[in-house]
């Protein structure tokens, strides 16, 4: 997997909870799952966090970066991305179901 630049539309997706610093570090892995999910028509950004500490840990990959995903009361999916250290990277929702 090769490691190329952010997409403007990601990037501006990170720059709402990651400094450039934070942005340069995120793995390629990662990388390529930011880039998916805000090329989908129907994943929107998230405009808070609020949900983000009770969201449920689907995974943790190899590099330690985690996916952890939420359901509010109003059926809406909120997908989450956070770093090694547990801190968001990216948050995402859909009307549609994820899975």
């Amino acid at each position: 997997m090769s490691e190329k630049a952010l997409s403007e539309k990601a990037l501006d997706y990170l720059r709402k909870w990651n400094s450039e610093a934070q942005i340069a570090s995120i793995s390629p892995i990662f990388r390529n799952i930011i880039e998916t999910l805000v090329n989908e028509p129907h994943m929107k950004p998230i405009g808070n966090i609020e949900d983000f500490d009770t969201a449920k840990l689907l995974c943790t990959l190899q590099d330690r970066t985690r996916i952890k995903m939420f359901t509010n009361p109003k059926g809406v999916d909120h997908l989450f991305l956070a770093d090694s250290q547990g801190r968001i990277i990216f948050g995402s929702y859909s009307l549609e179901e994820f899975f």
